[in-house]
């Protein structure tokens, strides 16, 4: 190390100042929470051959742990250019990592370099690292310093058989990023008719709860809270209180969680504690996204002690599942093509509201995750509208569609008149897989028909399937 330790540590005598093609950097990455390996670069350009140089970083301790550096193997220029002398040193605790690297060091002197590159980068080195679990989503840095180690190693090249050159350094970002979602999933409705929204989450952890907020124009979008939970009654310091909602079925409710598959997912019962409520004049702070002043919030606890299911109560298992929907009332004033907005929002006033996922862990404990939010649509288009499953031309739901659809695929029967509502799995066919989908739904609780299927709509896939004639509306 002595000779490199000669070549860079006289940097602050005899330098060269970099020129703009001079650079060292670390490449910017991202990774989940929990990532076991994470391969990141040290990138360089240079105007002249390198005769050495030395690199001295320091990560985030917090989200990252160092796990190698390699100078040899594919796309290294390092190891290809045959160096002779190569030194790395780590200090966990402060999250420092020296790199020296001699390309020639031993008899005889063969005046081995690293090819100048002025304009495309070198990989110098590769940096693994390991992301830790349950590290807060955000950027952390890769950082080349200069004040590391003693004697004291710094961001440097050699050049020219002793002449030290300071690159310019930057900084490698490097995003966790969040294994928490929640999606608008967009939808599409006719003028003056219905749409049914669902909310999805996704999650890398099961979840044992959540709350959501959503804004949307109340213009042009309503919803009639009459069968909801009043949440001003009782007043807001006892948001638990007896309930006042007009229909104690929550499965009629315009925001509920029925028909989403929760019902098997969280077994037995499905939802244990819910709440929903909508207002359609509600005053938004001027940084709050989207457009409108109608609001909607609602969240659930999955399983209220004591648990139904031993140790953590029932939970929703990592993945990505709808856990909300909401049918909208379309104004007559909209216009065909046009786009609704609906963004899920933070809001802050008497009580704050967040969008939250509940993880839950050992002996009960629970902490809330914030998701990262993604706004939808409603698009307004010209369609006939129908409910999916409703094969029959009578207006309720049972095995009488399922005998219907039998006969049309088997028995020559009657053709439905809107061969959508038949695609009950919606896969762009009309076949024996739908009607074991209906009975599945019907006598086993299994998925419900694919939406539109709480509400008419127009159908939210493209395919060849016509539909002639209103179904189930």
């Amino acid at each position: 190390m002595s000779r490199t330790m000669r070549y860079c540590g006289a940097a602050m005598l005899a330098a060269a100042l970099a020129a703009g093609e001079n650079r060292l950097w670390v490449q910017d990455g991202e990774a989940l929470p929990g990532t076991s390996r994470v391969t990141l670069a040290l990138y360089a350009t240079h105007d002249d051959p390198l005769n050495a140089f030395s690199a001295a970083l320091n990560y985030d301790i917090a989200a990252l742990e160092f796990l190698r550096a390699s100078l040899d193997g594919p796309g290294i220029i390092t190891g290809a250019s045959n160096y002779e002398y190569s030194m790395v040193q780590h200090d966990g605790e402060a999250g420092d990592i020296v790199i020296a690297v001699l390309l020639d060091f031993e008899q005889p002197y063969d005046k081995q370099t690293i090819p100048a590159s002025p304009v495309d980068p070198q990989t110098l080195a590769k940096l693994d690292f390991g992301v830790k679990a349950g590290v807060e989503p955000g950027t952390y840095g890769v950082r080349p310093r200069s004040t590391l180690s003693y004697p004291m190693i710094i961001n440097c090249f050699t050049v020219g058989g002793g002449f030290t050159v300071l690159p310019a350094v930057d900084t490698g970002v490097f995003t966790v990023l969040n294994p928490y979602h929640l999606y608008v999933v967009d939808a599409k409705a006719s003028v003056g008719g219905y749409a049914v929204v669902a909310i999805e989450a996704e999650h890398m952890d099961p979840i044992g709860g959540y709350t959501l907020s959503l804004r949307y124009p109340s213009d042009v979008l309503s919803i009639d809270v009459e069968p909801l939970d009043d949440p001003n009654i009782p007043p807001p310091e006892n948001p638990w209180g007896p309930d006042d909602y007009s229909d104690e079925n929550i499965c009629n409710w315009p925001i509920t969680w029925c028909n989403l598959g929760l019902e098997s997912l969280l077994s037995p019962g499905g939802i244990d504690t819910f709440r929903a409520w909508a207002q359609a004049d509600y005053t938004f702070g001027p940084a709050v996204p989207g457009v409108g002043r109608g609001w909607v919030w609602s969240d659930a606890i999955f399983d209220f002690p004591p648990f139904a299911v031993l140790p953590l109560g029932k939970t929703l298992p990592a993945g990505r599942h709808k856990i909300l929907q909401v049918k909208f009332k379309l104004a007559d004033s909209v216009a065909v093509g046009q786009e609704i907005p609906l963004t899920l929002v933070n809001v802050m006033s008497t009580v704050d509201i967040y969008n939250m996922l509940i993880v839950p862990f050992a002996d009960g404990y629970t902490r809330s995750v914030r998701p990262d939010l993604h706004a939808g649509t409603i698009t307004v288009v010209d369609e006939v509208t129908f409910r999916r499953g409703y094969v029959n031309p009578d207006s309720d739901l049972n095995v009488a569609d399922v005998i219907f659809m039998l006969q049309y695929l088997f028995a020559k029967g009657t053709t439905p008149g809107c061969l959508k509502a038949a695609d009950v799995n919606d896969d762009g066919a009309v076949d024996i897989a739908d009607a074991i989908w209906l009975l599945a739904y019907l006598f086993r609780h299994a998925a419900p028909p694919r939406p539109p299927f709480t509400a008419c709509g127009p159908d939210p896939t493209s395919d060849l399937i016509t539909c002639t004639a209103p179904s189930g509306c």
